[in-house]
């Protein structure tokens, strides 16, 4: 069967069972297809074309997609939509989206500011500067009168952008304090992030305030502020943590936790030991996680204890790592090593091999496991392992021979996003294998195998040890246009397609927004329709973030021949959100992962292209090694 005519049969399986919500733009109107399309091949000229348009709906596209471009060629035209009294409130909006999305659009903004009269349209403003305005101007968003909320939600925004730039300073911090007494629950859970996310500012003596929300009905603003008591090292903050990591919600017992990694400066980990305990799954590994960074020799007792108890794969693994990382012991190595070869699991047995990256003496055992073990994730995990043993202070130099060796042979997998990892310490110039290695054709072997821009990341890593070890500058290559938006698709789709996905924990209602991201949204739902999704693992889970699916390695590093673009929205990244996982704008493929809670460092960074809109409690049980079984659209 010819693959157009297995495309017509897809499509019409689409139009027969689509749920009946908004519709799609793109079917009545060429016109936004050709703005999108230009989106895609990223030409800037034409869009500035479309921003001059009469028809109102186009101009407001060509500024939306423009934040996607982000190409300072456009800064002029979209100030200059604050020169036209007809611009709708729309596309001002749209145009300040694009302005905070490009760098070097302070002035414009400025401008833009200066004209504007809708309240709306100026938080938009407001938080672009946030992004944009250079140390020397940030007074200015300072001294914004607040008193409006849509204002000051738009300047609690500004705070936050600030001080995910390290631009912060204690004038930034007594901000964000004011703002946590704000009516509004959006402001006070941004002011609340601006302060978890604050690092090197001394804190104000206004800690009051957040302590004031430890017992606030939100839970989202409750795990902010656990977060936010992370930078304030007293006990008074500490046993308000230890407040939090008991709260209902295990989301907020997880930062609560995490925030106990720089309190615990007595070494007081009571609150970690008894969270490896907790019901839930999720907040055992973060407690174990936050045990590892602490790393107290007076604690190891007690983690080879509960190592020894635990019924969690991964928490068991953190916890080997844990005391590896305390205490290098043959003993502790042959527990690892006997629960490794008695595991079936490839996710448990990666974590197991991390704990082996605290001795050299392993080296041996290490590079079998790279060359025969037949799971992605233990090879790729075995490497890892083996080229962090380099960092060991007791590292012997006379081992890089051989570790030479290692890495040539290696190379006969012809693994690209493996070799990627040996590429990483050949490449680093304080470990010295610019002298010991005099032929490097198995690199440049490995080279052939790598396909753009499949392979864009690793490959990446190949070519800058490659320039280091010929003595050359090294520039990064660019990832290539090769996937135009399939059209004929999306126009099949409702204006919010939805899907259902069926996992082996439970199932799971999703909604793509096709009308504001149809690049992303096609390229999903044709995955799922050719059940692309179907059997693949959930490889990674950062308890309280993210859980990602969609690599056909199982290893992170798994994607098809081919990259789309990046479509960057003003959607916030709220629970629940899906976004398409990337190594970098223009790189997304076939990985996808979904929030756990509000994430906004990703807004603006990934494309977010739908949400979970039932059944998130079965997203926030899934844990590595939890597969998809299928994904059906309905």
């Amino acid at each position: 069967m010819k693959a157009n005519t297995v495309s017509c049969i897809l499509i019409i399986l689409i139009l027969s069972s689509c749920t009946k919500n908004s519709p799609n733009i793109f079917k009545s109107n060429a016109k936004l297809i050709d703005i999108h399309n230009l989106a895609d091949k990223r030409k800037t000229d034409s869009l500035i074309y479309y921003l001059q348009s009469t028809d109102t709906v186009l101009q407001a596209r060509a500024a939306y997609v423009l934040a996607s471009v982000q190409d300072t060629l456009a800064i002029p035209a979209l100030q200059k939509i604050w020169e036209n009294n007809q611009a709708t409130i729309n596309l001002r909006k749209n145009a300040a989206f694009a302005l905070g999305q490009t760098p070097g659009s302070a002035n414009a903004l400025l401008y833009a500011y200066q004209k504007e009269g809708n309240n709306h349209v100026k938080s938009f403003l407001i938080e672009a500067m946030g992004k944009t305005f250079p140390a020397s101007s940030l007074e200015f968003i300072y001294k914004i009168d607040e008193s409006d909320s849509i204002i000051a939600t738009g300047k609690s925004y500004a705070l936050y952008n600030i001080v995910t730039r390290n631009l912060a300073d204690s004038l930034t911090i007594r901000q964000a304090y004011h703002l946590l007494q704000h009516p509004s629950n959006q402001t006070k859970l941004m002011a609340a992030h601006t302060l978890a996310r604050a690092r090197n500012v001394k804190f104000a003596d206004d800690k009051k305030y957040l302590a004031q929300l430890v017992q606030h009905k939100n839970p989202e603003i409750r795990m902010a502020v656990a977060m936010a008591f992370r930078n304030i090292s007293s006990e008074e903050s500490f046993q308000h943590l230890k407040t939090l990591s008991k709260d209902e919600d295990f989301r907020v017992r997880i930062n609560a936790l995490r925030a106990m990694r720089n309190q615990t400066v007595d070494k007081n980990t009571e609150p970690l030991l008894l969270a490896l305990r907790d019901s839930n799954k999720q907040v055992q590994v973060a407690a174990a996680e936050v045990l590892l960074a602490i790393r107290s020799p007076q604690q190891l007792d007690s983690v080879l204890q509960n190592a020894s108890k635990a019924k969690h794969f991964r928490t068991q693994a953190l916890l080997y790592q844990t005391a590896m990382a305390i205490k290098v012991d043959a003993k502790t190595i042959q527990s690892i090593k006997k629960i490794y070869r008695s595991s079936v699991d490839p996710y448990h047995k990666a974590m197991l091999l991390a704990a082996l990256a605290y001795t050299s003496s392993e080296h041996k055992f290490l590079a079998r496991e790279v060359m025969f073990s037949f799971d992605n994730p233990v090879q790729m995990a075995a490497a890892q392992a083996l080229v962090e043993t380099h960092y060991l202070t007791d590292f012997p130099d006379s081992l890089k021979q051989l570790y030479a060796i290692y890495f040539k042979d290696f190379a006969t997998k012809k693994d690209v996003p493996l070799m990627s990892i040996v590429a990483n310490a050949i490449a680093d110039t304080t470990l010295g294998y610019k002298k010991i290695i005099q032929d490097y054709s198995f690199l440049q072997k490995t080279l052939k195998e790598a396909k753009l821009p499949r392979d864009n990341e690793s490959l990446q890593s190949i070519q800058q040890a490659l320039a280091h070890l010929n003595g050359n500058t090294y520039t990064p290559p660019a990832n290539p246009y090769s996937h135009p938006i399939m059209w004929d698709l999306v126009k099949a789709l409702p204006g919010e397609q939805q899907a259902t996905v069926f996992t082996n924990k439970g199932k799971f209602k999703i909604e793509l927004y096709t009308n504001e991201a149809p690049g992303s949204v096609g390229n999903f739902v044709d995955l799922a329709l050719k059940l692309y999704f179907d059997d693949k693992p959930i490889h990674r889970v950062v308890p309280n973030f993210v859980m990602q699916t969609g690599c056909n390695r199982g290893d992170g590093f798994g994607s098809e021949d081919y990259a789309i673009r990046s479509e960057f929205t003003p959607r916030r990244y709220q629970t629940g959100a899906i976004g398409m996982a990337s190594a970098g704008k223009d790189t997304e493929g076939t990985q996808w992962f979904i929030t756990h809670s509000p994430t906004p460092h990703l807004e603006g960074r990934y494309s977010v292209f739908g949400n979970v809109i039932e059944g998130q409690e079965v997203v926030d049980q899934l844990e590595m090694g939890d597969y998809i079984i299928r994904v059906r659209l309905h």
